[in-house]
This record gives structure tokens, sequence and C-alpha cells, in this order.
């Protein structure tokens, strides 16, 4: 085989990406996973599920719940361990060269 597959292991807490069709909000069975739901006229809705899950028993659980709410699951994707989670999340707040991130204003010198 000329392409090597990469393993998962599927033992421990890694993060999770679940993209599904139709809106969904807050749910306390869904755990600490962020989610965003985008909607378009031309389009069914569509809402994303990231974050840290615990174990795959987790995962199936966050999967059964989105079956219960009758929404198709579009994508499942294993993004690895947290360190993805958090180098999203600093890329996100990342605060402009010069700028201070209580207010904004610039600062000198940093």
């Amino acid at each position: 085989m000329s392409n090597k597959e990469e393993s998962v292991e599927f033992g421990g807490p890694a993060v999770y990406r679940i993209v599904v069709q139709g809106c969904l909000r807050d749910d306390s069975r869904l755990g600490d996973m962020r989610i965003v739901s985008t909607s378009d006229e031309a389009e069914a809705p569509v809402t994303t599920l990231e974050g840290r899950l615990r174990d795959q028993s987790e995962l199936s659980g966050v999967l059964n719940t989105l079956h219960g709410y009758h929404l198709s699951i579009l994508t499942v994707e294993h993004e690895g361990d947290e360190s993805k989670l958090t180098a999203r999340a600093d890329a996100k707040n990342r605060i402009p060269a010069g700028l201070s991130k209580k207010d904004g204003t610039e600062t000198k010198g940093e």
C-alpha cells in the first residue's frame, strides 16, 4: 500500500467536529460542544458542533442525541487532541499587534 493510513486513537479524549442538517440550540446532553448554526434562504440550515469529548462512549451519546432530534448527520471528523481546538480558539481570539486586549487602544513596546 503506497498511502500510509493515519492511526486514530479511540481510547481517550479527543476533539470532534460534527455537522448536521438543521438548526440546533444549546443542549446539556451535548456536553461542552460549541454549537454554531448557519442558514441561508437557498439551502437548508446547517449546524456545526465542535469540542472535546472524553471517549467514544461520549461521542456515541452525542450522535444518539442528534439522531433523537431527527437531524441528518452530514459529517463526523476526528480533529485530534485538545491542542488543535486550543490553537484554533487562540487564532480566533488573536489581537492584532499594537492593540490592547481590554479596550482596543494601541500599546507601545509590547
